[in-house]
């Protein structure tokens, strides 16, 4: 392996500051973690936990070693201040999963997706894939945010998007198809996915310097200064000690250890050391969301609101931290103004409006999960809008006809309305959907039963 120095303050690797003479071996900067990641995201499903089968552990062993002897930066930048945590998805429903996915980040390291493997011809995308991966890990929304990776690429995306809307289509919804991919080819992106965020840009970027996608255009090269760019800024060995950064991983550490209340003070002072870094942020505004949880302290959910603002304030839009913090604002929105409006409190007003907002942005965002709909459709209950959320739990339905809880909850904003007929239809449905939730369903047939006796 060839020799670098790199300069860091790794507290998973080394006792404290200093050079090393080689690139660390693989197995100091990677571990196959076979647990649950606690620290996971409630975006639509069980991502992850359970033990790695050998055939995907080893092309995956094989894939970070071919990338540990291409481009060790790259590695070492993800893993400067604590290992890279790999884990194996334990999804309920592989449908939930983006067909082209092969990792998902999350605040701890990354998921595999085992269903990529046995799709013929995929493997092939692996390597760009997890480099396109581990570059979200070591960004943390900082590079992707910087003036200079603005300066490069918001021209580029903003072409793009005006191709895309002069082809009836948003950059998103353009996202997977050849004719997509062509027009972002043609502004100098890699695929159209990686022209829907400044986040996903440099990550896609990254990717493709490393292991080139067969979904390019032929003749397609990355732009000479971008390429620059990632490999001084992504690829580089050169790592500078980072505070902030140091305080922002030991923050991570100890959500994995299940220490939030320490975990908030270690984000505090990440943030005292670079008031502009956004993941701090959006990380804490998550934090407080579980503790309002774990504790019902309705307090803390306007913290989370406070901090999800922040954040989204600072990062890239369209960025995966981005989704989270609205997703993070708009439940504690909902959720606040529940407890607002039960003692009178006009605010709550404002704070269901504000969750309606956040909810739609995550509709616009993936109109084809039914679970955004859902939240919108509680948000707009909520708010005593009924027959808005009707028609947002009736857009989860269709798109997930299997789901008894949500036909459960149009059944009772149904009852609600008086609609008793059409409350009857949504419960027997739920029941014939899952009828191992008889015990949930039945109680609602008996008061609508009661209901229709009153009159």
């Amino acid at each position: 392996m060839r020799t670098v120095r790199i300069a860091a303050c790794a507290v998973s690797l080394l006792a404290s500051c200093a050079v090393w003479a080689e690139t660390p071996p693989l197995d100091r900067l990677v571990v196959f973690a076979d647990e649950h990641n606690p620290t996971e995201f409630e975006i639509g499903g069980d991502f992850t936990g359970g033990a790695w089968p050998k055939a995907q552990k080893t092309k995956i062993a094989e894939a970070l070693a071919r990338l540990h002897k291409s481009v060790p930066g790259l590695l070492v930048r993800a893993a400067a201040y604590r290992p890279v945590r790999l884990y194996f998805p334990a999804t309920r429903d592989p449908k939930d999963v983006h067909a082209a996915a092969v990792a998902l980040p999350i605040p701890n390291g990354i998921v595999f997706y085992q269903e990529t493997f046995e799709k013929p011809g995929r493997i092939e995308e692996l390597d760009g894939l997890i480099a396109h991966e581990l570059t979200h890990l070591l960004d943390a929304g900082r590079i992707s945010s910087s003036r200079r990776w603005r300066e490069l690429v918001q021209p580029r995306m903003d072409r793009f998007a005006a191709r895309a809307r002069a082809a009836g289509r948003s950059p998103r919804e353009f996202a997977g198809s050849r004719q997509g991919n062509a027009l972002a080819n043609a502004e100098g992106i890699p695929t159209a996915h990686y022209g829907t965020s400044l986040d996903e840009a440099l990550a896609g970027y990254a990717g493709y310097i490393h292991a080139p996608f067969k979904t390019a255009v032929e003749g397609f090269a990355v732009p000479r200064e971008i390429e620059a760019f990632i490999r001084e800024n992504v690829m580089s060995a050169a790592v500078k000690p980072d505070e902030a950064l140091r305080l922002y991983h030991e923050g991570l550490a100890l959500v994995h250890g299940g220490k939030l209340e320490q975990a908030v003070f270690a984000f505090v002072q990440a943030n005292k050391a670079d008031k502009s870094f956004a993941d701090v942020y959006a990380q804490r505004a998550y934090l407080w969301f579980q503790l309002a949880q774990l504790r019902r302290e309705i307090g803390q959910y306007r913290s989370a609101i406070t901090d999800a603002t922040t954040a989204l304030e600072l990062l890239p839009p369209g960025s995966l931290w981005a989704f989270n913090a609205h997703f993070i604002r708009g439940v504690a929105a909902m959720t606040l103004g529940r407890a607002y409006a039960a003692a009178g409190n006009p605010e709550a007003i404002k704070l269901f409006a504000g969750s309606i907002d956040d909810l739609t942005v995550l509709i616009e965002s993936n109109p084809k999960l039914d679970w955004w709909w859902a939240r919108r459709g509680f948000a707009r209950a909520a708010s005593g809008d009924l027959e808005g959320s009707i028609a947002d739990f009736s857009a989860a339905i269709e798109r997930n006809p299997k789901s008894a809880q949500n036909l459960i909850y149009r059944g009772q904003i149904r009852l609600a309305q008086r609609d008793f007929a059409a409350a009857r239809a949504d419960f027997l449905h739920a029941l014939r959907v899952a009828p191992e939730d008889k015990a949930n369903i039945e109680p609602w047939l008996k008061r609508l039963d009661e209901a229709e006796k009153r009159g």
